[in-house]
């Protein structure tokens, strides 16, 4: 999360400055860019109107090449109708209000014949012409009553400033979008480790919340969440389900008389016991109570659950822990109640847990450290 508010406080930032610094620079280019051909513009103007009234009535030739020696720009000077003093080429069909009377360039194509067509007065603008980017600044001249009679058109090659504009600006997208792109799919790769970790820690919140902190089995809690899959598992297969439960002959006594903690201890060692007799991943062994214990089992043999119990009884009887305290027996010792049926879809835990608890009951009442099975 460091990383990320690192990358997000610093990094974006500096992106964005970045971005912003290209955007201003590439906008200052077109300012001055425009500015200096403006004012070439405006020179060039005044430098052709010391000989323009000269040339107008000479040939073509004569003027363009006094033009050229004056700058290196374009002009194209157009006249309107009534003043041109001779037939306009027929090259120039799309011209209909003005002639073109003098031009330094030779091809002039429909897009840029409808601009000089039009009555274009102070007038400063961008144009292509063949695959050419002008700025045309238009200036118009007048009879001696001070009407319009042509235009004055001083066009700026521009290609290659705007080719190089253009450029930057291709770079520096693609720069930014690149960055923008990796942004992107760092963010995704964080967001998707953070969602991993969020899933392994759920999972870890979820397993710790189903088990007993003491014994490590699973509780009583989950007991009632996974009891009922069970026994619908058991249904669909067409299984027998059995209820093991499970509960430690005076274990008050044991307390009261050892402690408690030494009391937690045989817990614990009881559980890991059942676990070692169950260890199919169908059986689950729950801690329900204090000193009782249920596990949950199925079996296509009507008898298997019965037999499990018995073994784990005899397991238990043989790690001979020291309970002076349980009558007749000085070792520690449970009893157990078994209940086993088919398990159909009317099958219900607590039928099932209630007869488990019935045959217990009659372990405890026949001695105690015996094993029952529930019958009907």
């Amino acid at each position: 999360m460091k990383k990320m508010n690192i990358v997000f406080k610093i990094i974006m930032p500096l992106l964005l400055g970045l971005f912003l610094i290209a955007v201003v620079s590439i906008y200052t280019n077109f300012f001055f860019l425009e500015k200096q051909i403006l004012k070439k513009s405006n020179e060039t103007l005044v430098n052709i109107s010391l000989f323009i009234d000269d040339t107008l009535d000479q040939e073509e030739n004569t003027f363009t090449s006094k033009f050229i020696e004056l700058t290196d720009t374009n002009i194209i000077i157009t006249l309107q109708e009534p003043y041109e003093n001779k037939r306009q080429d027929d090259t120039f069909k799309l011209m209909k209000n003005f002639s073109i009377l003098n031009s330094t360039i030779k091809n002039i194509d429909e897009n840029l014949q409808k601009y000089l067509d039009e009555d274009q007065n102070n007038n400063s603008t961008y144009i292509e012409n063949n695959n050419k980017k002008y700025f045309i600044k238009t200036q118009s001249f007048y009879n001696s009553e001070k009407k319009i009679i042509g235009h004055i058109h001083i066009l700026t090659d521009v290609t290659d400033d705007y080719k190089f504009v253009y450029d930057l600006i291709v770079k520096v997208s693609v720069v930014v979008l690149i960055l923008i792109m990796l942004m992107i799919i760092y963010y995704f790769k964080f967001l998707q480790k953070k969602e991993k970790e969020l899933k392994e820690v759920y999972s870890e919140i979820k397993r710790i919340s189903t088990l007993d902190a003491l014994t490590g089995l699973y509780n009583k809690r989950y007991y009632l969440e996974n009891a009922p899959r069970q026994v619908k598992k058991a249904s669909r297969y067409e299984r027998y389900i059995s209820f093991i439960l499970i509960d430690v002959d005076n274990f008050k006594n044991y307390n009261d008389n050892y402690g408690h903690l030494l009391g937690d201890k045989i817990l614990s060692k009881l559980a890991t016991t059942m676990q070692n007799i169950f260890q199919r991943s169908i059986d689950c062994c729950y801690r329900v109570g204090g000193e009782e214990f249920l596990v949950i089992t199925e079996s296509n043999d009507q008898n298997n659950a019965l037999l499990m119990a018995e073994k784990l009884q005899d397991a238990i009887n043989d790690l001979e822990i020291k309970h002076l305290f349980n009558e007749e027996f000085n070792i520690l010792t449970v009893s157990i109640g078994v209940c086993t049926q088919k398990a159909t879809k009317d099958t219900h835990i607590e039928e099932l847990y209630d007869n488990s608890d019935k045959a217990l009951y009659k372990s405890k009442n026949n001695g105690r450290n015996k094993t029952t099975l529930y019958e009907v």
